[in-house]
């Protein structure tokens, strides 16, 4: 159901400090502040969409295993630093940085990208893959799970959950 629209809100949100950091190299300008609000709608609109999802009412799941990501640092060296030494000084330069966002974010979309996103990791948010096992069915499922608590390991409860699509699972209270 939210499965895209998760995903693209996961993208946004996690390049926000990416068009700040764009916007400072080349401010004072138009452009900069057209990146700075980018970017602060990113963050804006990532908070207001948890927020909303966390008011539907959950479902509880057994998490029969959990496991972090650590992509932290592919994420960094891949996408954050080529971006930091772009030249953005004429059309050429601004389109290309457009068509390698474009192409970023067809690939963080349809991949284990999402996992990584350093906005929801500086808002207490935490995202662990989950393999549950169906109440309706006897099989399991491998999942995503985003949460502001820290799990070692599984928990031992069910916990409630809002379902954001076939994958995402995001806990609430």
């Amino acid at each position: 159901m939210y499965s895209k629209t998760t995903k693209i809100f996961l993208f946004l949100g996690s390049y926000a400090p990416l068009f700040a950091i764009l916007g400072i190299r080349i401010a004072p300008s138009v452009a900069s502040y057209i990146l700075w609000g980018i970017a602060l709608l990113s963050i804006i609109f990532t908070i207001v969409f948890f927020n909303w999802i966390a008011k539907i009412p959950p479902t509880q799941i057994k998490v029969q295993e959990l496991h972090t990501q650590s992509e932290v640092l592919g994420f960094i060296v891949t996408y954050i630093i080529p971006f930091v030494t772009f030249n953005v000084n004429t059309w050429q330069d601004w389109t290309s940085l457009a068509l390698l966002l474009a192409v970023i974010a067809i690939l963080y979309v349809n991949s284990s990208l999402v996992y990584v996103n350093p906005v929801l990791a500086i808002f207490g948010w935490h995202m662990y893959t989950i393999v549950v096992k169906s109440t309706k069915e006897d099989k399991t499922n491998q999942g995503v799970l985003i949460t502001r608590k820290v799990y070692d390991s599984a928990p031992f409860n069910e916990i409630k959950v809002v379902a954001l699509g076939e994958v995402f699972s995001l806990e609430v209270k």
